[in-house]
């Protein structure tokens, strides 16, 4: 069926969230045995509006607030895995998160055993040791640019910019954690209240985010991991391949 994708707009990046509509797609697309993940958490571009349901206003949403917040990070998986082609990576961001893919083709996709290594590197659920180029929390994916980021800089401890970057993400995830995100009304009015935490109650953490404008811009050493201008679909290609196939031209290619 239709997979309805959102922007969450951040300070210094954004999120994309992507949200399953197939029950079908949900069983053959989980990452892991794991019995909690569902099909199939954060960053990517912001999609075009015409992507995005109408919900609630941005005034709307509740002021966002936290108590005692402690960053998670895990590590990432590494790059250049050889687990997948490039064709394979189209194929299942195309067959997961894009509307207009032909369900028969994508049926096959997904049911194919050659393709489980690749859909297994793709898709990590969020419960892993190590984090792939799309994590997985219920039926939510998101672009792992802070992964992606840390990968950059040969730096994957809990001190990294990419974790800076994932941290200013938690902190808003767990701002509207009590939100409900079952898809595209319900999202996009937790899009208004990441936004507006990442303003408020986790201006701080975004602030220390900001160390990745530099690494991510034409020159810096995590260039290869900006997604801007990228639909989602188009940045699961680009990340996905860059962790589970084998390097790829700038971001700006659209992978």
């Amino acid at each position: 069926m239709r997979n309805t994708k959102v922007a969450l707009l951040a300070v210094t990046f954004s999120l994309v969230a992507g949200c399953f509509g197939n029950v079908e797609r949900e069983s053959t697309s989980t990452p892991t045995p794991d019995p909690t993940i569902g099909a199939g958490d954060p960053t990517a571009p912001a999609v075009e509006a015409s992507a995005v349901d109408t919900g609630p206003a941005v005034e709307d949403c509740p002021t966002p607030d936290i108590r005692d917040f402690t960053p998670s990070w895990k590590a990432p998986a590494p790059f250049h895995q050889g687990k997948c082609s490039a064709t394979q990576v189209e194929a299942l961001a195309s067959c997961n998160f894009d509307d207009s893919a032909d369900q028969t083709a994508c049926a096959a996709v997904v049911k194919d055993p050659a393709n489980t290594d690749c859909e297994n590197c793709l898709f990590v659920a969020s419960t892993a040791k190590a984090l792939g180029p799309v994590v997985i929390t219920g039926n939510i994916g998101s672009v792992n640019v802070a992964g992606c980021i840390a990968n950059s800089e040969a730096n994957p401890n809990s001190m990294s910019c990419g974790a800076k970057y994932h941290a200013a993400n938690d902190c808003a995830d767990e701002a509207c954690a009590g939100m409900d995100d079952s898809c595209a009304a319900a999202l996009k009015t937790k899009t208004a209240c990441i936004s507006r935490a990442l303003e408020t109650a986790c201006a701080a953490q975004a602030a220390e985010a900001k160390c990745a404008d530099a690494l991510l811009a034409p020159n810096g050493i995590a260039h290869a991991c900006n997604i801007d201008g990228l639909n989602f679909v188009d940045a699961v290609i680009h990340v996905g391949n860059l962790f589970c196939a084998g390097p790829l031209p700038d971001a700006g290619t659209g992978g």
